[in-house]
């Protein structure tokens, strides 16, 4: 399989990529962009579990078994992150007035790489999809495997911030 084109960390800012994402200054609008954010992620992980289930519907007969293995396990990765995700997506921040400063620019650079990660799950996959299982490995679906793990922590990592900084 050929490996993806990983993009330039000069991503435009995440309000031009994701209609409503306003930051975190503010107590209301970081609840409203934590939400948008979330539901923005949620959608992209949804899209990679159709994809999952595509490639193997389409492609059982031809994919190896550890590459089918694989592919469950992507599966459930992703379908468990959405799930935390979606846990703590609504959580009610209300009485909390924003993030410090040093707080919300880590958010902000943690939401750029999730979204990055996510983009790179998401184009991974595509790759695979369009092969439709024809010579695609283990260390292919690994790769996925692995960019869903880093995505988990990133997305860990953010939630830990948010419920320690704001006040």
């Amino acid at each position: 399989m050929a490996h993806t084109k990983h993009a330039p960390r000069t991503t435009p800012h995440l309000s031009q990529a994701i209609p409503g994402y306003k930051g975190y200054s503010r107590s209301k609008v970081a609840t409203r962009t934590d939400r948008i954010f979330s539901e923005e992620i949620l959608s992209k992980l949804s899209e990679a579990v159709a994809t999952v289930s595509r490639i193997k519907r389409v492609a059982r007969v031809d994919l190896n078994p550890d590459v089918l293995a694989g592919l469950d396990v992507i599966e459930e990765k992703a379908e468990s992150l959405a799930q935390t995700i979606a846990e703590t997506a609504f959580e009610d921040r209300t009485g909390s007035r924003g993030l410090h400063h040093g707080a919300g620019t880590q958010v902000l650079a943690l939401d750029s790489t999730i979204v990055e990660r996510v983009g790179h799950i998401n184009q991974a996959l595509a790759m695979i999809d369009l092969e439709g299982g024809t010579g695609v490995t283990s260390d292919d679906v690994d790769s996925v495997s692995d960019l869903l793990d880093d995505l988990k922590t990133s997305v860990k990592r953010r939630e830990s911030i948010l419920n320690s900084r704001l006040f």
